[in-house]
């Protein structure tokens, strides 16, 4: 019994070695629930633990597995807990009061929005693409910031409005329209 159990661990080593990722991440990928994990870097599905396995240390993918992006292994909590861990670290809470957060929402707002003045196009231009992120990565912190200072479920928040939202605009009769 202790010769097979052995041959696994020589296997396991011999995995992890060929693949270089951490053992545990292994492990994970045979689990049959979520890993519910909260620090970075860590799978929080069964699909984000198949990823990990077979990504290297140079971030690169083997045997063609496709990636899962960030929004997917990342919860709403995880973003909250983030930006109030920032805020903590540097004494801003007092600082963080409903109205500079809803100024600070407006102002990054628009700062997104000027990177659109006097562009006729659609689509955002690849050469814009990193500052698009930036600028809607500060509105997002801004509103996550907010929530946290008022204390707002966030995530029920948006699920209410959507509702709400659903029944003001049907789709029946707003398909394809905007008014």
């Amino acid at each position: 019994m202790v010769t097979p159990f052995i041959f696994f661990l020589s296997f396991l080593f011999r995995l992890k070695k060929l693949f270089s990722c951490p053992v545990k991440t292994f492990f994970v990928f045979f689990r049959e629930i979520p890993c519910k994990q909260a620090d970075y870097g860590t799978p929080r599905s069964y699909y984000a633990a198949w990823e990990m396995f077979f990504r290297n240390r140079s971030g690169q993918f083997k045997m063609g597995v496709l990636p899962v992006s960030e929004d997917a292994r990342t919860t709403l909590q995880d973003l909250k807990d983030a930006v109030a861990a920032f805020v903590e670290e540097r004494e801003w809470t007092r600082f963080h009061t409903p109205k500079n957060l809803a100024m600070s929402v407006a102002i990054e707002a628009a700062e997104l929005m000027e990177l659109f003045q006097w562009t006729g196009g659609r689509e955002i231009e690849p050469e814009l693409m990193g500052r698009v992120e930036e600028e809607l990565a500060d509105v997002v912190i801004y509103c996550l910031a907010m929530a946290n200072a008022a204390g707002i479920d966030l995530a029920r928040a948006i699920r209410q409005k959507m509702e709400a939202n659903a029944k003001k605009y049907p789709a029946g009769i707003y398909r394809g329209r905007f008014c």
